[in-house]
């Protein structure tokens, strides 16, 4: 069975290394993603989501505008944030600016009923 994947396109041979940058101001959190959601790179953001509502963010925002690729990993973590912010009464936002292929993955997953907002 195949998951589902969505890549920006790269120069052959070219791929980008996954970096998350968080940022925070006053209760809000942004965690702002590059590279590719993966299996190998979903720690990561997990990790950085739950410091953040461990900290007492108010609010956290995903930034997905740096993927270049997401594969149904990515896709469960991104959907499971916000199921771990609310049950510790945090907002949980997705920045609508993001790549055409990890856009279209989101639409085609059916997860429009996500809060999607440039800023919270």
């Amino acid at each position: 069975m195949h998951g589902l994947r969505a890549r920006a396109r790269l120069p052959r041979g070219v791929t980008a290394p996954f970096h998350l940058d968080c940022k925070h101001d006053d209760g809000s959190y942004r965690l702002a993603l590059t590279g590719e959601l993966d299996l190998a790179t979903v720690p990561e953001f997990e990790r950085a989501l739950r410091t953040a509502c461990a900290d007492g963010a108010r609010a956290v925002t995903i930034d997905l505008s740096g993927l270049t690729f997401i594969d149904s990993t990515g896709l469960r973590a991104i959907l499971e944030g916000h199921q771990i912010c609310s049950t510790q009464g945090r907002e949980y936002w997705i920045d609508r600016k993001m790549q055409t292929p990890v856009k279209r993955l989101l639409e085609i997953a059916g997860v429009g009923q996500l809060p999607f907002a440039n800023e919270p």
